[in-house]
Order: C-alpha cells, then structure tokens, then sequence
C-alpha cells in the first residue's frame, strides 16, 4: 500500500480543512451512509484509488472502499487504509477491476441486529471500460456483499459472492450498478407488503429507451435473497421540461429513494436522487457575463457531461408481468411530477440516509476535481472530498402570489397548488419542492470559530459596497439576508481573494469595482438567475484552470404581507397586494471548496483556487436602477392574467406607480441588507487514522 505523502506546500496549498476527504490519492463518490446504534457511530464509505498510475497520476482505478468514522458527522476519524478491495483474478474475478458504489444495512447478512454487526451492499467490476455508449457484456458488473462484526474494523466477503442476479434478461441494458437498499413504506403500503420490507434500487438504463431504476424486493433475513420487481420509471432519453428541471441523462448511477414528509400538514411526497450520464448542458451556461467582471475566457479543461438531480413522482401500482420470471403481479410505477438539479455546479454522485438520531434525511456528494489541471493535482497528490451533510425535506410555501417574472406553472420544479381564497381577493398558492440545507450538526463548526459580524455604514446597498465583513482565512461559513427594492437590478457579494490598490490595502478590503481576483455570488432577479463568477485567474503555475461562472435558475416568490410572516419573513398585519420573499444567501468556504445555500431551494459547489491562504473580506453589494420608469416588464399580458394563470411574475412598475394602497411606502427604493454574521476559521481536526 502506498504511504500518504509527506507534508509539502503543495498538498496543503488548496486542501480543505472541514471537508471529508481521503489522506491521499483519487476519491470519488460518498456511499454506504449509516448509524450504528450499538456504538453511536456514523459511518460513512467512499471511492478511493489511494495509488498513482504508472506514471506518477492521482487518477482513477483500482477503485477500493475508504472508511470514516464519527459521533457528530462533523468531526470524521479517516482510515489510513482500505475497507474493501478487488480481489484476486481467480477466486475474485467478480470484482478484481473494482468495487463500485453501495450501501450499509445495520444487520449482519441474516438480518440479526447486535453489536457492531454491518453489511454492505456494492458493485463488483470484473472488466473494464464500462461506458453507457459501450456495448453491454453481463456479468461485467455484478452484486456482491461484505460484513463487519467489529464496528467495521474488518470486513469480509461473502463467501457465495456475487450473489446471483444479473439486469432484467429481456433487456438492453447500458448499466446496472451502485445498489441502495432501504426501507420505503410507501411503495410497501403499495404492494401490500410489511412496512419493514427491504427494497434495492439498482441504477443503469435501457438503451435507445430510458435511463432506469431497477425495483427489487430484498428478503430482510436474506440479504442475499433479490427479486426483480421491475423498471421504475420510464422519462425517456435526455428528458427535460425547462430550464428549472435540467437534463435526466442517458444512464443512471447512484440512484437513491426517500420519503420525505412535512409533519406540520401532515403530507408526505416521494423523492428519487440520480446521478445522469449523458445530460446536456443547460442553456443557462451561455448567459452574459457578470457586470461586475469582465468576460470569462473558455478553458480547454470541460466538465464531464453528467449532473446531479432530483425528482418528485406519484407511486402507481398496475397489473403486469415481471419480465424476467413471467409471474402476474402488482408492479410499481413512479409518475415524474416535478423535479430539478440537486446542485447547480460540480457536485455529482449522493448518497443518502435517515440519521436515526435526529430523524432527518442526510445527504452527500462527491466534490470533483475537474477544473484543476492534472499536473497540479498530482503535485498536490489528492483529487476530490465530499460535500458537506446536507439535509433534504419536503418544503412548502402558502399564501404564494407569484415570482418576479415567470408563471408558476412554467416552473417545472415546483408543484402548484390553488389555495381557497377566502375573501374572494387575490389567487394564493401552495408551492412544494424539495429543500436542500446544511445540516444543523453544522453548527458545531462554529464552535472553534471566531463569530465577525459586519461593518455597516448604511443598511441600504450600493456599488460602492458600504456593508464589508472582515474576514481572513478562507475557511468560513457566511449567513445573509437581503431585501429587493423594486428597481434592483443585481443584488450580491464578493469574496476578496487578493488585496487591491494601496489605498484598499489601508482599509483591508479592496474596492468592488476591482474584482477580477473576488468570487462574486450575484442574483439578477429580471433573469431569474443566480451566478457565482469565479476569479479570473486563467493560469496558475502556467496551467490553465476553469474558471466558467456557474450559473443557476432562481426566482424569488411573492407573498400576501401577512402570509410572508409565516415563513420567517416581511411583517405581519400590513394590507399589500403581494411583497417580495427575502433572499437568503447561506455559504460555505473551506480553502477551494465553495457550497452555496440560497434560500434552502438552489444550490451550486464550485470550486475555487485563491493565490494565498489570506482573505480580504466580503462586500455586500447592489445594483438598483434610477427612477421608477426603468423597471422593465417584457410581459404580453397584464398581471391580473397571469395571477388567474396560475400565479404570475409580480409588476412592481404597477405596484408602485399605480396607487396600490401601501405600497409605495412598503417597497423600498433601495435594497438592503437584513442581517449578516459569518465565522471565520472553521475546521473540522480530520484524522486519518482509526478511533
């Protein structure tokens, strides 16, 4: 095995300090999620090639499990060495090229719950490439288990591995791998079968025809016992319904199921998370530059063609036969209702759990390395992390109005329903969607942290950026929240990464204008969009790196003012027709890893690469436009249609020059900010070494 490298600049200059990674060597996908009752241990597994190629790469290959451990999923302890690996290319032929993506069943293989007992579910590779444009040969992937009876010290093989199941036989398949296995009462519920009923999602697709999740019912005393249900759900090839749903792909991986539920109502909705091969750029990408940087030059590195989404569906069940046994039998069908990116920028491979502690549905991504050249990352002898935890729910907005520009039913991820109106007054509407936040064992972070609030000289922004946070390191968390005039044009801030003139070195933190060495995070509300523009810093060392902006759909809805109080925003008891939601911008920066949260339903990572570990600051910034004959409203029809429609973008020209009562008064002529706070100096003491 090889050994970690030994310390250099070269492999501390960007590596992340809270961040889950590897000692060393390529990492990719997060998997095998899970608690451990009997210890109070979380586990978490991922990819990991800890050896360089033949000629000196941190690539991908030999793909082997890594191993963390932790009491608070926050603090991880990382095993210097593999859990699992392929084997021999006799007796392990099945998995001698890889063991692929899985999951953990709290359970040895018999289902028997007791003291550190765990099995894992992960997928064999016999022989490579593997490539969903590729011909398929059976048995290139295949099921395979290991168990632990140590708290996951040791692991074994079963020895009846690969368990003997292959894809659907009357199918063309383009993949069958990365097995997640868990309870899901509703499709139970659906077939009739105990709530306690394991069930195995298998992802790939079926050529010419759909990406696909393969059902299977997975006998909870049998681990090994599998039978095929049937095909989940047919979207078809590259299926897309707007701008605000992406791309669902070609082929799936680490397709994994939840039940999310909002207790409040009493409602619950089916959620799938899938990694998509083959998915096409989204048209976004070629959006203009930000006003503040100049124009971004295209880079020779391109991102693999791949995203990460989610999706919100109806299960149906139908009478049918299953393929592969030809047996009549109730078989399951998920209707895709609504759905979207899970994240807008590079993250890519979840994997998820119900943490039984807090009994919230934790998420994990795989973080890439793709905008690095690989001469820098084989200095720096590591490639990739995951994510933060985040936690995903069943979000839901009443009282909804409208958004700033777009009809409600164009926004293909969301669910709209009509509310009653009681008064016979404005159209009002529920909004569902899934919501996406950092988990509160977060918060821990903050403990070792030193707390910065801002240096405000008016609470009203402009491009001078009056409202500055002194922040030095680049490893902090950064919560904020803005109000919208109604001429705002662009609306953020940015993140200083090099000082600027020597009048700017006196006040610490440069001019706005000069910030083609800033990441500025910026929401255009007339675009619905939200865009991080990345320093322009082409070259590092000669190398050329990424620096594309990433850019995502966003709008903000309006409210009833005495609805808005209702989710945490606006004043209750003020008769308006409609007031705009706030914007909150909740952000984590650990060295060259940057996730942003904004209003826990749009979320972009992105990588970042500064010249020093020194940061200059944030500025809170905004761009409102002079006179109220400005505001610009390209719609054909006149608000109260669109409202009738089905919620439409809300005329704020009309509401402020057309006597609507209050709201001159309510709508600011300058935007602002409401709150700022941000902890400078976050980290994580990860150990690569076992507890």
């Amino acid at each position: 095995m090889d050994q970690p490298p030994s310390p250099s600049p070269a492999v501390f200059r960007w590596r992340p300090r809270y961040h889950l990674q590897a000692s060393h060597g390529w990492m990719n996908d997060p998997c095998a999620a899970g608690y451990d009752p009997s210890t109070g241990i979380y586990h978490l597994f991922f990819q990991w090639n800890p050896r360089r190629d033949e000629s000196g790469s941190v690539v991908w290959g030999s793909i082997c499990w890594g191993h963390a451990t932790s009491t608070d999923m926050v603090k991880w302890n990382v095993s210097p060495t593999p859990s699992i690996e392929p084997g021999a290319t006799v007796d392990g032929w099945y998995d001698a090229k890889g063991c692929f993506t899985g999951c953990l069943i709290p359970t040895n293989w018999d289902g028997e719950i007791g003291a550190g007992k765990m099995t894992i579910f992960y997928t064999g590779i016999s022989r490579l490439p593997l490539h969903y444009t590729l011909p398929y040969i059976r048995q290139t992937e295949t099921l395979a288990v290991g168990q632990s009876v140590d708290s996951g010290l040791t692991w074994t093989k079963f020895t009846k591995n690969p368990i003997p199941l292959e894809p659907p036989s009357k199918l063309d398949v383009t993949g069958w791998r990365d097995p997640f296995v868990a309870i899901w009462p509703s499709i139970a519920d659906l077939l009739g079968h105990d709530r306690s009923q394991l069930y195995g999602m298998i992802s790939g697709g079926i050529r010419d025809c759909s990406p696909a999740a393969f059902l299977y019912r997975v006998n909870p005393l049998d681990l090994a016992e599998w039978k095929f249900i049937g095909s989940l759900l047919d979207v078809g090839l590259n299926h897309s319904l707007s701008r605000w749903s992406g791309d669902l792909g070609i082929n799936w991986e680490c397709a994994c199921f939840m039940t999310l539920q909002n207790e409040k109502d009493d409602e619950s909705r089916d959620f799938i998370i899938v990694g998509c091969e083959g998915s096409r750029p989204n048209a976004t990408h070629n959006e203009d530059s930000s006003f503040i940087q100049q124009r971004q030059q295209p880079t020779k590195l391109r991102r693999t063609a791949r995203s990460l989404q989610w999706m919100c569906g109806i299960l149906q069940s139908t009478d049918g036969t299953i393929s592969d046994t030809g047996i009549r039998a109730k078989l399951p069908r998920m209707d895709y209702q609504f759905g979207g990116r899970f994240d807008h920028g590079l993250l890519y491979a979840a994997t998820t759990f119900r943490d039984p502690v807090s009994n919230a549905q934790i998420v994990w991504g795989w973080v890439t390395e793709e905008d690095l050249p690989q001469r820098l990352v084989d200095e720096q002898g590591w490639s990739g992390m995951t994510s933060l935890p985040r936690e995903v729910t069943l979000l839901t907005l009443k009282g909804v109005t409208g958004t700033l520009r777009s009809r409600l039913q164009d926004i293909a991820s969301i669910q709209v329903e009509r509310e009653e109106s009681k008064d016979g007054g404005q159209h009002k509407f529920k909004i569902r969607t899934l919501g996406i936040s950092p988990a509160p064992c977060l918060r821990n972070l903050r403990n070792s942290a030193k707390e910065v609030r801002p240096v405000c000289r008016s609470q009203h922004l402009n491009l001078t950026g009056d409202t500055v946070i002194d922040i030095q390191t680049h490893r902090f968390e950064l919560v904020s929240t803005f109000s919208l005039s109604h001429a705002c044009e662009r609306i953020g801030l940015s993140i200083f990464h090099e000082p600027g003139s020597q009048e700017a070195q006196q006040d610490r933190i440069p001019p706005l204008l000069s910030s083609n060495t800033a990441t500025t995070i910026s929401f255009l509300p007339h675009k619905e969009t939200v865009r991080i523009d990345r320093p322009i810093t082409n070259t590092i060392d000669g190398e050329e790196i990424n620096t594309a902006a990433e850019i995502a759909p966003f709008t903000l809805f309006t409210f009833p003012p005495a609805q808005k109080d209702e989710v945490g925003q606006g004043e209750a008891g003020t008769h308006l027709e409609s007031e705009i939601e706030n914007l909150d911008v909740h952000l984590f920066f650990d060295e060259s890893v940057l996730e942003v949260f904004v209003n826990s339903r749009c979320v972009i990572t992105t990588r970042i690469y500064p010249p020093g570990k020194t940061c200059f600051g944030v500025r809170f910034w905004a761009e409102d436009k002079d006179g109220e004959d400005d505001i610009e409203d390209d719609s054909n029809q006149s608000n109260t249609a669109r409202q009738q429609e089905g919620g439409g973008h809300t005329d704020l020209k009309a509401l402020c020059s057309k006597g609507q009562p209050g709201t001159a008064s309510r709508l600011s002529t300058k935007s602002r900010i409401v709150q700022a706070m941000a902890w400078d100096g976050l980290s994580a003491d990860l150990r690569n070494t076992f507890p």
